[in-house]
């Protein structure tokens, strides 16, 4: 547990706070898939900031807890330190992959502080964004598929169909949402990330 204070007018206040449970990392790194996906809540009622936290799956597929935080906003600040103190508490384990949203500070927070681990993009959060921009049945029926294709070949398949119809849509994919969603690119990064390869301009010459 670390509780960090500022001071204020001669006194000392909470400013926020992070828990990791001993018996629930224990746990994550005896019998758990070496996975955790991080994410914050808004806080309402008398006391108000962000929920943060750091959750597993455990061997029953079972949402596993973690860790978890309260601070005032999403900051790149407060991320890096609720990242910071996650590392402190499991380490690096051998294969670790880290599922988290676009929010930038977060984005910014896992690449420094967890350099090696697999750093993933969580896919309703990429499908919210980009449903925001981009309608029309031809999302809607392949996007999801896409992104849940255990083959290259499908998942291009899919990207093609929407490549077709916009290709302003991949752009934004390439630009916006870098990191890897799909499942044919887990743990294959290096081949599969069709997004740092500029993918877009060669789909025709590879369906």
């Amino acid at each position: 547990i670390e509780i960090d204070l500022e001071r204020k007018n001669k006194k000392m206040r909470f400013r926020r706070i992070f828990v990791a449970l001993k018996p629930c990392v224990d746990g994550f790194l005896a019998g758990c898939r070496p996975y955790i996906g991080v994410d914050a809540t808004k806080l309402n009622g008398k006391y108000t900031g962000q929920l943060a936290s750091a959750t597993s799956v455990d061997g029953h597929n079972w949402l596993y807890h973690l860790a978890y935080a309260v601070f005032d906003s999403e900051t790149q600040e407060n991320w890096t330190w609720f990242i910071e103190h996650l590392h402190r508490a499991v380490g690096t384990p051998e294969g670790l992959v880290i599922c988290t949203d676009a929010c930038k500070g977060l984005d910014t927070a896992v690449g420094a502080v967890f350099p090696t681990a697999e750093h993933r993009e969580c896919m309703r959060h990429l499908y919210g964004n980009f449903m925001k921009y981009y309608q029309g049945d031809v999302f809607t029926e392949h996007l999801y598929p896409a992104a849940r294709s255990y083959t290259e070949y499908i998942f291009k398949w899919h990207m093609k169909r929407i490549n077709d119809v916009a290709p302003d849509a991949i752009e934004y994919l390439e630009e916006f949402h870098n990191r890897i969603w799909y499942r044919s690119g887990f743990s294959e990064a290096s081949k599969c990330d069709y997004l740092t390869n500029n993918v877009s301009e060669s789909f025709n010459a590879q369906i």
